[in-house]
């Protein structure tokens, strides 16, 4: 693990960031604003401030994107299920119908 950092071996101040983060834009989706938050970070950069906040709103709208997807598709799938166990209930039903009028 090592010695702890001191002020001496900490990262400086103009590697934070490789560039400036230009904030959200709202047309584009959350998971894109977000990976353009974290495009723009250095691997040991130190977030502060304004950068701080545009990465933690990114962060929170991604996570809310991929709750409403995941939503969606929870929904989707279990119509489809519902949809396929009625369909077993009918298939069984007619084909019981089929073997008592052969009787």
């Amino acid at each position: 693990m090592g010695p702890p950092t001191t002020r001496s071996q900490s990262t400086p101040v103009d590697s934070w960031a490789d560039g400036p983060f230009s904030g959200i834009v709202p047309e584009a989706s959350a998971s894109d604003n977000l990976a353009n938050a974290l495009s723009y970070l250095d691997d040991k950069a130190s977030v502060r401030g304004k950068d701080a906040k545009s990465l933690r709103d990114a962060t929170v709208l991604a996570l809310e994107e991929v709750r409403n997807d995941s939503k969606a598709d929870t929904a989707q799938l279990t119509k489809q299920i519902n949809e396929e166990k009625s369909w077993q209930r009918y298939s069984t039903n007619f084909a019981t119908s089929d073997v008592s009028l052969l009787l």
